[in-house]
């Protein structure tokens, strides 16, 4: 089972402990030492689920539990086996070995490479190995971001946006300050100083949004009530009257103030129709 599947199997577990009234799965296993394999199967077991007496052994072995004899006595072996490798027990071997490849810890113990990423998933050990190249992208990813100036936004010859705050490149520089920090396009624009002329997507991607049809329809909203074009409607009105006269929420008519679009000029103005 790959690393992932084995850490939601391990949370599913710890769930399905606290339900049983246990503040975790440790906490089950040895609360039930003393009970029988097969009735702490039952206590965890859902339907249609199949599950064996292999299990409370298997978690008892983990936690050391001294109620199961044959989980303890197994346990005790292999701190044994950890102890003539230069270790106080298993888990420290397992702990001051995560920048091994596997290979290597399985030579080391005698045993198999499923054996090394059993008890590190056990352990909940990740690579140090592999967390210090995740360390090293953030570096990198990060890298310049505190020497930009207030009102600079960098833009890659792709047409790209740099992030500011976690400094990855996205097309939809708006969408993903929104998803990944919790910022609207204005927190944006004032955390970092910049101006309201600035794009926070990609030209390319502006211009695409400009012609697949947004402009159109509110345009036609516009001239329906007596306006030129929705633009004219964002020059003459305030945030609620636009909001309403173009059938969008205040927060819409707010981020195209932010990113306005260039239109060209199309005649005088004209006042909105009263209604009756």
């Amino acid at each position: 089972m790959a690393q992932g599947g084995r850490a939601a199997r391990r949370e599913e577990l710890e769930a399905r402990a606290r339900e049983c009234g246990y503040q975790s799965l440790e906490h089950l296993i040895r609360a039930t030492a003393a009970w029988p394999a097969a009735d702490v199967v039952a206590l965890v077991k859902r339907e249609p689920e199949q599950l064996t007496e292999r299990f409370t052994r298997h978690w008892r072995e983990v936690f050391n539990v001294t109620g199961a004899r044959r989980g303890g006595q197994a346990r005790a072996a292999l701190d044994t086996k950890a102890r003539e490798c230069g270790y106080k027990n298993l888990e420290q071997l397992i702990r001051r070995t995560a920048a091994w490849p596997i290979a290597e810890v399985a030579a080391l113990t005698g045993k198999t490479d499923s054996w090394v990423e059993h008890w590190r998933s056990a352990f909940s050990v990740t690579s140090t190995r592999h967390a210090a190249q995740a360390a090293r992208r953030a570096r990198t990813q990060t890298a310049g971001l505190k020497s930009l100036a207030a009102g600079e936004q960098p833009v890659g010859p792709d047409g790209k946006l740099r992030c500011r705050v976690c400094g990855v490149w996205r097309d939809l520089l708006d969408q993903h300050a929104l998803r990944a920090h919790g910022l609207t396009v204005l927190e944006y624009r004032r955390r970092f100083g910049l101006a309201n002329t600035v794009l926070l997507c990609n030209e390319a991607v502006w211009q695409g949004r400009d012609t697949d049809g947004w402009r159109p329809r509110y345009d036609r909203r516009a001239q329906a009530h007596g306006y030129i074009d929705a633009a004219d409607v964002l020059a003459r009105c305030t945030d609620e009257q636009a909001a309403a006269v173009l059938e969008v929420t205040v927060r819409t008519i707010k981020a195209r103030r932010a990113t306005p679009a260039p239109r060209a000029a199309t005649g005088a103005s004209r006042a909105p129709r009263q209604s009756g």
